[in-house]
């Protein structure tokens, strides 16, 4: 019944996120725990082994799947179409974090930020400017240009990062382990478009109605047993 409670926390949050630009939707596999079983109250040759029922074996995150591509049309929307790599952002206390999530737009100095604020980070991890007044584009390398009164100038090129990184919350990612990140490979980019979350609705709502059922043959298991229980010890007392 906890595994049970613990894969609705992941469905439930999956499927909350199902608008998410860039989520990853999480997963869990289970494996059977086997009891061994001995002759004479646990003291003798081993008999055989009974189930004691299942544990959460490795809690996953699809980071490798990508999410449908959605066009938006906005210079400043733009997706990763390279499996695993992220952004890389910061916030004012100089914190780097990573973010598949790539609805940018300009703070008030001409900075290129995600919607929460979060100055988005170039290949050396330096922030993006545009200059006051110019209309910025974004290429498939992920270079970021700034056109205005007809000349065309390059400020900077998106940094597309990978390594061991886990999520953080607010559709953030971090590096728990300190390990570091690389720059992604031949990283490609896909200006005024939006990468959309991975998570199902449909096999979502599915998995939610088998964990309701699992959960109330649970308990339904466990009643009876208590059932039996009492009627041993009235017919032993």
């Amino acid at each position: 019944m906890v595994n049970s409670e613990q894969w609705l926390d992941t469905v439930s949050n999956n499927l909350a996120n199902v608008n998410t630009p860039g989520f990853k939707r999480d997963g869990m596999t289970f494996q059977a725990t086997l009891q061994q079983v001995s002759a004479n109250g646990g003291v003798g040759n081993a008999v055989g082994s009974i189930s004691s029922g299942s544990v959460i074996a490795s809690p996953y995150s699809t980071l490798g799947e990508l999410g449908p591509m959605n066009v938006t049309g906005r210079p400043l929307d733009v997706a990763l179409k390279t499996p695993g790599a992220m952004f890389a952002v910061r916030d004012a206390s100089g914190k780097i974090s990573y973010t598949r999530d790539g609805s940018f737009t300009l703070d008030h100095d001409g900075n290129v930020v995600t919607q929460t604020g979060l100055q988005v980070l170039d290949e050396s991890k330096n922030p993006i400017q545009i200059p006051v007044g110019g209309q910025p584009s974004i290429s498939p390398d992920g270079t970021v240009t700034s056109t205005l009164k007809g000349a065309t100038t390059v400020v900077g090129k998106l940094g597309a990062f990978s390594g061991n990184l886990l999520k953080a919350g607010n559709n953030l990612y971090a590096d728990p382990s300190g390990a570091g990140t690389t720059p992604a490979e031949h990283a490609k980019f896909a200006a005024g478009t939006l990468e959309g979350s991975n998570v199902n609705p449909v096999e979502a709502m599915l998995d939610l109605i088998k964990i309701g059922r699992s959960y109330e043959l649970q308990q339904k298991s466990i009643t009876q047993q208590d059932q039996l229980t009492q009627k041993l010890v009235s017919t032993i007392g």
